[in-house]
């Protein structure tokens, strides 16, 4: 389960059957995570395209190099710019 402080969008990939869906996951506030949270980051990323938008908590990102994850989900300084990615 994403934590209640994550913010999620979702964006529009485009139309027709290359359509994308994407969703920015806003990790501003995040302050705990563990494997529940990274479970459901994995489910979404099955469904389209996840991208974190903020800067990395600590807490996270630690989360992510250990379990080697980090290279799968894109990053982006703010929810506008993941909207773009």
């Amino acid at each position: 389960m994403i934590p209640a402080v994550c913010r999620w969008y979702e964006v529009s990939g485009g139309w027709g059957l290359t359509a994308e869906r994407r969703v920015v996951l806003d990790v501003t506030a995040t302050t705990f995570a563990d494997s529940s949270m990274l479970n459901t980051m994995l489910l979404l990323l099955r469904a389209g395209r996840l991208v974190l938008a903020g800067p990395m908590p600590t807490k996270l990102g630690r989360l992510l190099d250990i379990t080697q994850a980090r290279e799968l989900f894109p990053t982006a300084d703010t929810v506008d710019a993941a909207r773009t990615l």
